[in-house]
């Protein structure tokens, strides 16, 4: 059952995938969260996904993992030392969109 005082609403993931940047790598699922921005009915689709997702607290197992990414610090060509490698986790745009909506939500309660 969900609490509708604190239950997560479409106009707040409509707010956070605005505020989201999908100018970043793609995660595993290769999902390119721009598609959004030009395709109505795959925007109004997901955002019911991740508001269902949300306020059932259940999200998909394929939105907490991510792909591991080394990149080189330097320009320096061959091989390099695992100090000069910056490991990032390229994610899901999907799970962007809840971690941007979770922060405004944060946000939110904290000037209240």
């Amino acid at each position: 059952m969900v609490n509708t005082m604190t239950a997560f609403t479409k106009e707040d993931v409509i707010t956070a995938t605005k505020c989201s940047n999908f100018n970043k790598g793609l995660g595993p699922d290769c999902f390119d969260g721009n598609m959004l921005r030009s395709n109505v009915e795959l925007h109004d689709k997901i955002v019911t996904e991740i508001t269902d997702a949300l306020n059932e607290m259940k999200i998909p197992e394929y939105l907490r993992v991510g792909r591991l990414v080394p990149l080189q610090k330097t320009t320096t060509k061959g091989p390099v030392g695992l100090d000069e490698i910056r490991p990032i986790v390229a994610r899901s745009h999907v799970s962007k969109i809840m971690e941007k909506l979770s922060w405004i939500r944060c946000i939110r309660h904290a000037h209240t």
